[in-house]
């Protein structure tokens, strides 16, 4: 039987008053509110500085059914450590960014979340400042036969140097059969802070994973800032088919950090 999971990756929590932390508990509801299916764990990623204390105001605000499905599992903060930082803020594009959770998290949903979900086939990732408005159950099923399914698609400017870095990774460190360079600046981008991911294809990929590999032995996130759902329209455009992701125009959320709907 397949195992399926919802997962959110939060910030550390000292203060639990603060009126931010009762997002990830309206997302909490609107899940129990859009999901049929309860046989599926909500992760709940961490760094080691999480404290008990939010833990359990979590918990205890996810009453009934999916109050036992929630997982909390600590994940490293992904900071390169001093010795690192010494080196890597000498070639940064932006060295203030390094040490900021908003690297970190680029990196974790870019690829370290693979790491913490071996024993899932299917995840759907469902941010913590989202309120979901649509079926889940649906996602799960439409990941049947899809890598990727997504709300919405948009184009972005590349990052610099970005083009020059991937084009150079596929043409000459990992050459790939009918591999087009890219020239347009602009590439198309999926919305990833509420989105499905089919685990089993993914690992099955080993093209993925040289470029996750890659990825990290440069530092390439950290150095220029690469934003997770950018490297991961970029893996949709030049290693899969237009049939094996989905634009799912149905799913509809409110992004509640950026006070904004979504479909």
């Amino acid at each position: 039987m397949a195992k399926n999971a919802i997962a959110t990756l939060v910030r550390s929590n000292d203060i639990i008053n603060k009126w931010e932390n009762n997002f990830i508990i309206l997302r909490n509801k609107s899940i129990k509110k859009y999901l049929e299916n309860t046989n599926v764990d909500l992760i709940i990623f961490h760094e080691k500085d999480f404290s008990e204390e939010y833990k359990k105001f979590i918990e205890e605000r996810c009453t009934d059914d999916l109050g036992d499905k929630i997982k909390f599992i600590e994940v490293p903060n992904f900071k390169p450590n001093d010795e690192e930082f010494k080196i890597i803020k000498t070639k940064a594009d932006d060295p203030s960014v390094i040490r900021t959770g908003y690297a970190s998290m680029c990196k974790f949903w870019a690829y370290g979340f693979l790491e913490y979900t071996k024993d899932y086939d299917k995840l759907v990732r469902i941010d913590d400042d989202c309120i979901v408005l649509s079926n889940i159950d649906i996602v799960f099923e439409n990941l049947k036969n899809k890598f990727l399914v997504f709300p919405y698609m948009s184009g972005e400017d590349c990052r610099k140097n970005q083009m020059e870095y991937v084009n150079k990774f596929f043409l000459e460190l990992h050459p790939i059969k009918n591999f087009k360079p890219i020239i347009d600046k602009r590439i198309e981008v999926p919305y990833t802070n509420f989105c499905g991911f089919n685990l089993q294809k993914i690992r099955k990929n080993k093209h993925f994973f040289y470029f996750f590999k890659w990825l990290e032995e440069n530092n390439l996130i950290y150095l220029h800032t690469w934003q997770d759902a950018a490297l991961w329209g970029i893996l949709m455009k030049h290693l899969l088919d237009e049939n094996d992701w989905m634009e799912m125009n149905s799913a509809k959320y409110i992004h509640l950090s950026h006070l904004s709907f979504v479909n």
